[in-house]
């Protein structure tokens, strides 16, 4: 992971060099890690190799390539790719890479010498007779129990409940702040289950109230985030499943929200899933940073935020030739006509930078339709759900419970 330096950087040398204590210093010609310029210089090194393979940068996500001629797609971490091609592209590429570098390697597949599961960043990638599993690190949960002495505690069938501050006591808790000690452990926690709810949707909304309270911790936050871990104790696993389909060339996408879900503040949450056929490809929860006056306000803030993402991934399967058509999804009849007109129309508050969604829809880079909301993917992203709520709306996006391994 070293890559040569254009800076002039000087450095003290080690007990080990010959020349130690008389009096020299170093001058790098390699990026040592740990220096400012290391993540970058080494960018420009996999930049540089992937290029002359006749790999393309794509402009919107750069740690994604593409080969047009052989159909391969390439996201990279750091030094961990992960690859997605046939079977002898993909040994072709590793043939070429091991010129340059020293490899740890597996294919995922049912041909001789390849393997049926893998570890990417701590994820696990399974091929099975349906699909492929894709799992997160189970060793969080596990981090969580025993950091919360909370191993043989009850568990329960959802990660929250509405209503929690209906009484004198939650409010008492949601002003009480906990101790600087105590603050650490949960900002830990929390910014732990934010991780885990990358590769889970089912925490997404709880992981995202528990974040909210990193800053000032409280006894109410604690109430929450022990909630979230006695859920995580009963559901240790969620794997999301990418069964066998036929191409598509649609993206279907989910947008809700609710209208000030937050006592407090009185902001709304919006929610949104990404789905091509029966694949999640991505999902959010996420707290909206202005107050919304009505609920069309709110949906629309969401429609918004759904619009972005959906343009954010259009561009960058643009960029590596593929055209896809997107449809976003909405249960709000308001939200819907406001998108569908030109100006804001008997919405008076509405500001200027919230309606370039109009444009977007009038040039047909996507459109926006009617869903009920027992058909919204995207509900049980926006407040606390119930076991069978989750059920009927994860079950559609994709997610499975799996017993403890």
């Amino acid at each position: 992971m070293y890559g040569d330096i254009n800076d002039e950087i000087y450095i003290h040398l080690p007990p080990e060099d010959p020349m130690y204590g008389l009096g020299y210093v170093g001058k790098l010609i390699k990026a040592m890690y740990g220096t400012r310029a290391a993540p970058q210089v080494w960018q420009d090194v996999v930049r540089h190799n992937m290029l002359s393979l006749g790999f393309e940068m794509n402009p919107i996500f750069p740690c994604v390539y593409y080969h047009r001629a052989k159909d391969m797609t390439i996201v990279t971490h750091v030094d961990d790719f992960l690859c997605s091609g046939r079977d002898s592209d993909l040994r072709w590429f590793r043939s070429m890479l091991s010129k340059q570098f020293e490899l740890k390697c597996e294919i995922l597949g049912y041909g001789s010498g390849e393997t049926r599961e893998l570890s990417f960043l701590g994820r696990t990638i399974k091929i099975t007779g349906s699909g492929i599993e894709f799992e997160g690190d189970q060793k969080h949960v596990k981090i969580l129990l025993d950091e919360w002495d909370m191993i043989n505690s009850k568990s329960v069938s959802s990660p929250g409940a509405d209503g929690e501050k209906a009484n004198l006591l939650d409010k008492q808790q949601e002003e009480e702040k906990i101790h600087d000690k105590e603050a650490t452990v949960y900002r830990r926690a929390a910014a732990r289950l934010n991780y885990m709810s990358q590769d889970r949707a089912d925490l997404a909304y709880a992981a995202k109230e528990c974040s909210r309270g990193m800053a000032n911790p409280t006894l109410g936050d604690v109430v929450r985030i022990k909630r979230v871990i006695r859920y995580l104790k009963g559901s240790p696993r969620v794997v999301n499943m990418f069964k066998w389909q036929s191409s598509e060339s649609n993206l279907e996408i989910y947008s809700d929200s609710d209208w000030a879900g937050c006592a407090k503040t009185r902001r709304s949450t919006s929610g949104g899933i990404v789905m091509r056929g029966s694949h999640m490809l991505a999902h959010w929860s996420s707290t909206q940073s202005t107050v919304a006056l009505s609920s069309a306000e709110a949906e629309l803030n969401a429609l918004i935020k759904a619009a972005s993402e959906t343009l954010g991934i259009l561009n960058m399967l643009k960029a590596m030739g593929k055209d896809f058509n997107a449809k976003i999804f909405t249960d709000s009849s308001a939200a819907k006509g406001i998108v569908h007109r030109i100006g804001c129309g008997k919405v008076k508050h509405l500001e200027a930078r919230q309606l370039w969604i109009q444009e977007a829809v009038l040039r047909k880079m996507i459109q926006v339709k009617k869903i009920g909301r027992a058909d919204n993917l995207s509900d049980a992203l926006t407040h606390h759900w119930s076991c069978v709520d989750g059920a009927r709306h994860f079950g559609k996006s994709g997610l499975e419970w799996r017993e403890r391994r």
